[in-house]
């Protein structure tokens, strides 16, 4: 079923009582998903990388600081 969806894999592999699927690409990943879902399949998926937020921690910053002050000042140090 995946090859006549011509989705690109690197690998697939069992574990237990389900499969592993491996897509090269995300376009391969969403095509994937798209077409478990119109099987109406279970199936669960990681995020994309290029899909996750990018989070970071700053440490000092005094706790009656405001969050709109932060930004402002987040964004004149990077333009």
């Amino acid at each position: 079923m995946i090859n006549n969806k011509r989705i690109q894999f690197s690998n697939a592999r069992t574990a237990g009582n389900s499969v592993k699927v491996f897509t090269n690409t995300p376009a391969d990943y969403r095509q994937l998903v798209a077409l478990l879902d119109s099987m109406k399949r279970s199936f669960f998926t990681y995020q994309l990388k290029e899909e996750r937020m990018d989070q970071r921690v700053i440490r000092g910053l005094p706790r009656e600081m405001s969050i709109d002050d932060i930004k402002e000042d987040l964004g004149a140090k990077v333009s």
